[in-house]
């Protein structure tokens, strides 16, 4: 499902925690250890299927997911949300397994199943007691070949969807990404939010299997288990499970041309109390040297609870509870975008209060401990993470997804930035002259706000 930026604060921009600034000097802290990569075990089937198996932990527990580069950005122009629609269908079961027979055989292996559909990718996966990997693996491989698609249910997972699209649509957050997206990507994959409640109710299962054909294949497809498993077995299992796997073709690129130009764009929400605003700006893709430094950039100017537009905003002006911002990367494309919920009579003063910040950073490199404390935070987040089985299996998926060499480390990687580093990011990509900015709310009390700040769209 459609959610802006949200997988990737799974692996590189949580936030530090909130503290007070009093004054009195941090702790010290030193540097994380060093955490050791698995020692992987990595094949291509004949039909292109990869294949990556990393042996994890003591718990005899085993995570198996199936990630296609198919999603939402895979969608025709007029059939938004027909991945979400497939994605609901493949929990139906398979030829063989009906979807209670399936639910509670995978429940019998001491596990889950889980389909998530994104917007580049669709994961198809679960975990299980170790004795079981060779099951699920199974059962992954008949999923994703020989779904069961029943045209029955069809109808009541239309209305399901034309539900969520119709309360979403009343959402202030969804209805600020929606216009973020239109307006960055137009015509592109990633600048279609929502379906109209028409298109999304009148999906046939002829339209459905033929998303299918089109993104569910082997070349398409990279498999991932992880966790404490008997690698022959494992390994054994996935060939017969995928080998007859029809081949198909090769992801298309998807790098869009996002727009990039100094506008407000608001809607109008009569009434509200509250404005919702976005300010965002494309940036470089993970695989670029750039997007290191970039993180450690993001939490420390908006990327955290003790950030510097949060502590501007929130901590001391009280304009809002909530700021965040983050790098939101996708398949061929990243985008910088800071959020916050204000009250209606901040809004332009919130607006400005962020661009103060943006300016300061462009103008001034930032201070030896304010630095050191945000690098060894995301640093020792990012270490932690690896000491889970599925932490681990996601930050080799997000590498591969992303072109990130093997002997990519993450933590020394961020360790190494420099305050001029920061500065310099903030100068070449974080450009006021180019920041798109959204605003949801009453148009009686924001728009008098909004003057001089930028030509504004309605």
């Amino acid at each position: 499902m459609r959610a802006i930026g949200a997988w990737l604060a799974v692996s590189l921009l949580a936030a530090p925690a909130a503290h007070a600034d009093t004054g009195a000097p941090r702790p010290t802290v030193e540097p994380p250890a060093e955490l050791a990569r698995p020692a992987l075990r990595e094949f291509t089937l004949d039909n292109g299927l990869e294949v990556t198996l990393i042996p994890f932990g003591t718990i005899p527990k085993v995570s198996v997911h199936l990630v296609l580069r198919a999603g939402n950005v895979d969608e025709a122009e007029g059939q938004t949300w027909i991945a979400d629609l497939l994605g609901t269908m493949l929990q139906l079961g398979t030829d063989k397994l009906d979807a209670v027979t399936m639910a509670r055989t995978v429940a019998g292996w001491g596990g889950e199943l889980s389909i998530d559909t994104r917007l580049d990718t669709t994961w198809v996966g679960g975990a299980v007691l170790s004795d079981y990997a060779p099951s699920l693996i199974r059962l992954v491989g008949d999923l994703v070949a020989r779904p069961r698609l029943p045209a029955g249910d069809l109808p009541r997972l239309r209305a399901d969807l034309a539900r969520e699209v119709n309360v979403r649509r009343s959402q202030p957050s969804d209805i600020a990404a929606d216009r973020l997206t239109a307006v960055m990507y137009p015509g592109h994959g990633y600048g279609r939010y929502f379906p109209s409640e028409e298109a999304l109710r009148g999906y046939t299962l002829e339209q459905v299997r033929a998303f299918f054909d089109q993104t569910f294949a082997a070349r398409r497809a990279h498999l991932y288990v992880s966790g404490r498993y008997d690698a022959a077995a494992v390994e054994r299992a996935v060939r017969a499970a995928f080998a007859g796997w029809r081949e198909g073709a090769a992801a298309p690129a998807r790098a869009p041309k996002p727009v990039s130009t100094r506008t407000i764009h608001f809607v109008e929400r009569t009434g509200a109390v509250q404005s919702t605003i976005r300010i965002a700006i494309p940036v470089v893709t993970p695989s670029h040297p750039d997007y290191v430094p970039l993180t450690v950039m993001n939490t420390l100017l908006g990327g955290g609870g003790s950030s510097r537009i949060t502590r501007n905003i929130r901590e001391h002006k009280g304009y809002t509870y909530s700021p965040f911002a983050q790098l939101a990367a996708r398949d061929g494309d990243a985008y910088w975008v800071q959020s916050a919920d204000v009250t209606s009579s901040a809004t332009g003063a919130s607006i400005r209060e962020i661009l103060k910040e943006i300016d300061r950073l462009r103008k001034t490199a930032p201070g030896p401990e304010e630095l050191q404390a945000v690098k060894l935070g995301i640093a020792g987040r990012h270490i932690i993470r690896l000491g889970s089985r599925d932490g681990v299996l996601t930050w080799e998926q997000y590498m591969d997804l992303h072109g990130l060499p093997d002997d990519f480390d993450l933590a020394r990687s961020i360790l190494a930035v420099t305050a001029e580093d920061i500065q310099r990011m903030a100068r070449k990509y974080i450009d006021p002259s180019r920041l798109t900015m959204i605003v949801v709310g009453d148009g009686k009390s924001v728009l008098p706000q909004l003057k001089g700040l930028g030509r504004i769209h309605k």
